[in-house]
Order: structure tokens, then C-alpha cells, then sequence
């Protein structure tokens, strides 16, 4: 590692890097075993002294460090030859007390926590490699926020949206994800969340692992899932229940299948409206009560409205962005 990788981490850490640097930065984690110890080496005592205000913590990391300078100067077999190795160690070491001296200085004041932010937008998809080696899948109009401390203590996130997740194991860490009035926490697993604001309900389904979900923060109404399992919860009364499901119905956007699991008309038009960004108009109050399903795999706009016309005999037209949905369900 040199010095410059080594001012991306202190730039990814203070959130002040381009999404090129964090990109490269995530790819040295994942592919080189020895980057990723140094990388978590400087975050645990960036994130323990600046956020956590835990100075024992980050004195004891920085310990570490001093004890790896000292190893490499023995290998040296000399105190006069200092190579690039050594002499990054020294500088990041120096560089880091300074950073503790700051952060006893500012022991007292208050520290606001930072996010790294990352939004799609309407019929888009982002694939996203946290830290750790997680990957998230983000769908479209959705958002998901990385707090400046992440991987430290525990892997927290804030998700608006949906989005499917494979979660490096960490027992030591649990990941937990907040979606509105439900906290998903998990230690290594697969699952999808589904939470749109605009949604009447929030789902949880479990493909692998095991995960627990907390609704508003109350124990009493914590839930288990197992692989298989899929949790839905009611915004309006706020009321949970457990069901089964297929992975596709869940899961399939991120492999571009749109699918619909005996939706509604109104359902379906949020999903389609998502999907290819466009507005949906239902012109005719017999269509609320239809229920709709049918999978549609990488197909246009035009085509699935053709299938629906052809599944449910509605009528159709496109001007501009926005669709009109008229007719009745067969």
C-alpha cells in the first residue's frame, strides 16, 4: 500500500472521494487480502476515535501498527535501511497519532455522523459492494444510506426502496438494515426487501440464512424467519404476518424479470411505473378490485401491456410518459 491509497481510505472515511476512488478502493479490498487487513487496520482507529470517541480502541489499533513497524524493521535486518513498506507505515503511524491528538481534543464536542448515499433512478439498478465484501442490489427509485462508521462496531444500513442483499458472515458484526417501521438484523444470509414509502405494505424474504425483524422497535413483536419464510407488514394497522414464497416473485427484478403475484391494478401500476418510468393512470374504477399475475422476463414496455391486455382484457394507450389503463378484468 502507498501513501496515496492510504489518502483514499482517510478520503473514504470522511466521505469526500469520488465514486471512481470509492469503486477502486472497494475492488483493492475484495482482491487483495493484505490491502483489506491495512484498510481495516486505519478504519478502526479513524472510526473509533472520531465517531465512537472510543480512544482505548483506537489506542490499541495504533498499538497494532507500531508492532508491524517493528516487524518490518527486523526483517530489514538493519536500522539504516528503511524501505517504501516501512517508511508508508511510519507516515500513516504518524499521521494517526495526529488524528488521536484531534480526537481527544474534540472528545467532548458533539460528532455528526456522515453518509455516503446511492440512489437509482426510475428503471434503474445499482449493484453495490460495501466494505466487508456484502453485496447489495439496489432496484430502481430506490436509495440506501452507508454511515461513515460502518463495519466498525456492527454493518448498519438505511434503506428507501428495495433491494436484495448477500451479507458476508461476521458474528462478531450483525448487519442490520432499517426500512420505515421495520429493522431487519442478520449475520450472513441472502434476502430481499421491498419498502417504497408509497407502498401499503413492507416485505422481508428470506432466501438463505437466518434473519430477525423488530417492527417499531418492539420486542414483542419480533419475528424469526427461515429460508423461505417472507414477512409482510401492514402500514395501516400496523400488523405482520408469515408467509411462504417463490424466490422469483420476490427477487427476479435484479435478474429483470417483472412479475406480479396476484396484484392488484393499482399494485401493478406502481411496479410498472417504476420499472420504465412512466405515469400509470387507471381510468376506471372497476379495475381496483383485479387481481393480476404473470411473469415478464426483459420485455418493453409495449409488450407487457400487450400480455396484460391479453391476460386481463383491459384496454391500453401510451402519450408520451404517461400510460392510460382503461376496461374491465375479464
Amino acid at each position: 500500500m502507498d501513501e496515496h491509497d492510504y489518502s483514499l481510505i482517510i478520503g473514504y472515511l470522511e466521505s469526500s472521494i469520488t465514486d471512481k476512488d470509492v469503486h477502486y478502493l472497494l475492488h483493492k479490498v475484495q482482491n487483495d487480502s493484505e490491502f483489506a487487513e491495512r484498510f481495516n487496520e486505519v478504519a478502526e482507529i479513524w472510526n473509533a476515535g472520531k465517531i465512537n470517541h472510543d480512544l482505548p480502541r483506537a489506542k490499541h489499533a495504533l498499538k497494532r501498527l507500531h508492532q508491524r513497524i517493528e516487524a518490518v524493521e527486523i526483517k530489514t535486518n538493519t536500522k539504516k535501511v528503511i524501505n517504501k513498506k516501512l517508511a508508508w507505515l511510519s507516515a500513516a503511524a504518524a499521521i494517526l497519532v495526529l488524528c488521536l491528538l484531534f480526537f481527544h481534543t474534540e472528545f467532548n464536542k458533539t460528532t455528526t455522523l456522515t453518509y455516503i448515499e446511492k440512489h437509482t433512478g426510475a428503471g434503474q439498478k445499482m449493484n453495490i459492494t460495501l466494505p466487508d465484501g456484502s453485496l447489495v442490489v439496489l432496484n430502481t427509485l430506490s436509495t440506501l444510506k452507508i454511515p461513515s462508521n460502518y463495519g466498525v462496531r456492527n454493518r448498519e444500513l438505511q434503506l428507501k426502496g428495495e433491494a436484495w442483499f448477500e451479507v458476508e458472515k461476521n458474528p462478531q458484526k450483525p448487519f442490520i438494515v432499517h426500512t420505515g417501521h421495520i429493522q431487519t438484523l442478520v449475520l450472513g444470509t441472502k434476502f430481499n426487501i421491498s419498502g417504497y414509502p408509497d407502498d401499503e405494505m413492507a416485505k422481508v424474504s428470506l432466501v438463505e440464512g437466518k434473519v430477525q425483524v423488530d417492527i417499531d422497535n418492539d420486542t414483542r413483536k419480533r419475528q424469526i424467519l427461515k429460508p423461505g419464510d417472507q414477512l409482510i407488514y401492514t402500514k395501516k394497522d400496523s400488523t405482520s404476518a408469515i408467509t411462504t414464497f417463490i424466490k422469483d416473485d420476490a427477487a427476479g427484478w435484479k435478474d429483470n424479470l417483472l412479475t406480479l403475484n396476484y396484484e392488484s391494478w393499482p399494485e401493478a401500476a406502481k411496479k410498472i411505473s417504476r420499472w420504465y418510468n412512466v405515469k400509470v393512470e387507471l381510468k376506471s374504477t372497476a379495475l381496483t378490485d383485479c387481481k393480476l399475475k404473470g411473469s415478464f422476463a426483459s420485455m418493453s414496455l409495449t409488450q407487457v401491456l400487450r400480455q396484460l391486455s391479453y391476460i386481463s382484457g383491459i384496454s391500453w394507450e401510451i402519450q408520451g410518459k404517461t400510460v392510460y389503463i382503461t376496461g374491465k378484468c375479464n
